[in-house]
């Protein structure tokens, strides 16, 4: 059984690898399976600009959540 470490990425520099489902900040090959199709999470998943404290709710997960009855 591998060893796995926990870590952190920043969205904008988080690739998904479509192989072996996992999330690096290597955008050409995957470190674990040598595959050479990586997607941006980034891209994928969009973006949240406002801050989950701030005052205005709009564009926040919360912000959705409430405006969907979540």
């Amino acid at each position: 059984m591998a060893l796995e470490v926990a870590s952190a990425i920043r969205l904008e520099d988080a690739y998904f690898c479509l192989n072996c489902e996992l999330v690096t900040n290597c955008l050409d090959i995957c470190p674990a399976c040598g595959h050479r199709e990586l997607w941006s999470l980034e891209k994928w998943l969009g973006r949240v600009k406002s801050c989950e404290n701030s005052m205005d709710k709009e564009g926040t997960l919360r912000g959705i959540r409430l405006a969907h009855g979540m």
